[in-house]
């Protein structure tokens, strides 16, 4: 039944009969290298939407902040420049590193994943001071939840350095000599 399952394909996409014929398989492995660039691409890919996201919202936080005018906001222009600022200097730091991460060299490459995991850290750690010290008004449910999304926050940071070891383990060859 699979064989016949796997012609039947063979003969509607690729228009000849049986699957063994051609190049194409269905059954087919994806090569080291091809693996080791989409890695490649989510180390390059993930600093960058954070950089992103934390461009817009400290943009927008910036921009809201010289919008609003007026006796009936008070303190909350100053509070959103203030705020403003550091995600706006968390962009710049994981944009840098997204270019740092896109240079073929790891000379390049070990800064910027450094950079990004050092942003990443360093946000987590934020977040879950912050929901440590407001237990009291908020209860333990947002201090678990805090946990939960600066784990996953930090754990974005993962592919820059699975990407440097794939690329050294690719340049050097299983048995750890350099092929040149």
């Amino acid at each position: 039944m699979a064989e016949w399952l796997k012609a039947a394909v063979s003969k509607t996409v690729m228009g000849h009969w049986p699957i063994e014929s051609s190049n194409l398989s269905l059954s087919a492995k994806m090569p080291l290298h091809t693996w080791a660039m989409g890695l490649r691409r989510a180390a390059v890919a993930l600093p960058t939407a954070k950089g992103l996201l934390f461009g817009v919202v400290g943009g927008l936080a910036l921009a809201l902040s010289l919008a609003l005018k007026g006796p009936e906001f008070s303190f909350v222009p100053f509070a959103l420049f203030v705020y403003s600022i550091p995600f706006l200097v968390a962009a710049i730091v994981y944009l840098i590193a997204a270019f740092l991460l896109a240079r073929a060299r790891a000379v390049w490459q070990v800064p910027g994943a450094l950079l990004d995991a050092a942003a990443s850290l360093m946000i987590s750690w934020a977040l879950v001071a912050f929901f440590f010290g407001a237990r009291e008004a908020y209860g333990d449910a947002p201090f678990a939840i805090s946990i939960a999304v600066a784990a996953a926050w930090a754990a974005t940071s993962l592919p820059a350095f699975l990407g440097l070891v794939r690329q050294t383990r690719l340049a050097t060859g299983s048995g750890g000599s350099s092929k040149r």
